[in-house]
């Protein structure tokens, strides 16, 4: 994908790979099990402004800590990255992929045992912190928009009509989420 490859990554895409972040002698490397998969990694690379291994993730933080403002930023980046990444997802399968990439979450959190709580968690931090994620995401789209666009135009492309693309919105996919749609 061009947008990755304007960072100077090699990209793989394919059932066999992972779905990773990888720094290597010459740059990056990103794998990807499909497109839904590689914009959730783009979103990451743009939020971020680059590519870092594993997007620069403090795993010896873990449990992230909602008081801290940067555990908070990691929280709604990953958020925003399954929200964004659901544009790219056939709308009948938009609700089992969110749900499948939100699933992923409370292990960040130490509640990976305890699902309802990791749901509270993301509650009363959105209303303990409000703008804070839409924010981001607002700032996420915008840059995944230029992005993408400008990985087209390196491609020949005059555009890549993303505003033809059904873009959910979080309230709407997680309120579906903590429903059990998906599950």
């Amino acid at each position: 994908m061009a947008a990755f490859e304007d960072l100077g990554a090699e990209v793989r895409v394919g059932a066999d790979c992972d779905n990773l972040v990888r720094r290597t002698e010459s740059g990056f490397e990103v794998q990807s099990q499909g497109l839904p998969n590689l914009i959730h990694e783009l979103v990451h690379a743009t939020v971020q402004g680059g590519l870092d291994d594993d997007h620069g993730f403090p795993y010896g933080e873990i449990p992230l800590d909602m008081r801290r403002a940067d555990h908070r930023a990691q929280l709604h980046e990953e958020l925003c990255c399954c929200v964004l990444s659901c544009a790219f997802v056939d709308a009948e399968q938009r609700d089992a992929w969110f749900s499948e990439q939100v699933e992923i979450l409370p292990v960040f959190y130490g509640l990976e045992d305890n699902p309802d709580a990791f749901a509270a968690l993301v509650e009363s931090t959105l209303l303990a912190h409000p703008g804070e994620a839409g924010e981001m995401r607002a700032r996420a789209r915008a840059a995944l928009d230029a992005r993408l666009e400008a990985g087209a135009r390196r491609l020949g492309l005059d555009s890549l009509c993303l505003e033809s693309l059904d873009w959910p919105e979080f309230e709407t996919l997680w309120g579906r989420f903590r429903d059990g749609a998906g599950r």
